[in-house]
């Protein structure tokens, strides 16, 4: 798994781990160890940070209704945009220069709204709110470590709302 050229900043960032083994990112951190090269989602991890002492069918519930999409518009909102633009449009091509701002504004929202095939993009507050809570404690954790182990840490950490520990030879 780790080469003899990286043992000794591995051994010094387990040590490191066990010395802040009470903070948020190390166990955050503690459970990318556990499966290095493993994405774990946001969820997997709170899971085994926070121990929770519920059967996996309660915690397929709650994570069903936590982790729910909510739209970021609708398709009367959509449909009155595209509206919108078509009219701004032929208003534009009538020799009307005012329309160019308001067409610009219109594209941004759209593409902010939808994906590119044109369905309504969804937001997922409750995983938006565990990733930064997550990234956060890692960014406390590696600030109190030394530049070596701080460097170690961020060359392996891959973050996302899929983290892992990537394992390099």
């Amino acid at each position: 798994m780790y080469t003899v050229s990286n043992q000794e900043p591995h051994s010094r960032l387990l040590r490191f781990l066990s010395e802040n083994r009470h903070r948020t990112g190390a166990k955050v951190l503690k459970a990318l160890l556990a499966e290095p090269g493993k994405p774990l989602s946001v969820m997997d991890i709170a899971f085994r940070v926070f121990h929770h002492d519920r059967s996996p069918l309660e915690l397929e519930s709650i994570a069903k209704n936590a982790f729910r999409p909510i739209p970021l518009a609708d398709g009367r909102a959509r449909a009155a945009c595209l509206e919108r633009l078509k009219r701004l449009r032929a208003q534009k091509k009538a020799g009307d220069e005012g329309a160019e701002r308001e067409i610009r504004f219109l594209t941004r929202e759209l593409r902010r709204i939808t994906t590119p095939c044109g369905a309504i993009k969804n937001e997922y507050p409750e995983m938006r709110k565990a990733y930064h809570c997550f990234k956060m404690a890692l960014n406390r954790l590696t600030a109190r470590a030394e530049p070596e182990i701080a460097d170690y840490i961020r060359g392996r950490l891959k973050t996302g709302l899929w983290c892992c520990w990537q394992i390099r030879g």
